[in-house]
């Protein structure tokens, strides 16, 4: 596969809304699925609602991102996955490049903080 398709796809992986910030929040490991729900509304201004944050995890869970822990009492667990792990590290690289470049590609701060 050429490298533009390639890199379209991976890139395509991130393109749910929340998709990154679910990702970042699973760095220091497994969260419930209620924490992590918390833990992204707690960190953003705008509504993370049920149905689009179950959307974003199954979709996460079928790409091979994260993966789903079933626990005891309904419990459900999410964690990065060696895959999901290698796509945080590089997305902090994509992150900290935006950071050094930011004011010739136009970024505003807000959006890098």
């Amino acid at each position: 596969m050429p490298m533009p398709d390639v890199v379209r796809a991976v890139i395509a992986l991130t393109q749910p809304r929340w998709a990154v910030d679910i990702l970042s929040a699973l760095v220091d490991g497994a969260r419930r699925y209620t924490d992590l729900h918390h833990l992204i509304n707690a960190a953003n201004d705008d509504p993370l609602h049920n149905r689009t944050f179950t959307d974003t995890l199954k979709k996460l869970v079928a790409s091979g991102l994260i993966e789903r822990i079933d626990g005891p009492h309904n419990t459900h667990l999410y964690r990065l996955t060696s895959e999901g792990r290698e796509l945080v590290e590089l997305l902090q690289e994509v992150y900290h490049w935006g950071t050094r470049h930011a004011e010739t590609l136009g970024l505003q701060q807000q959006a890098l903080d």
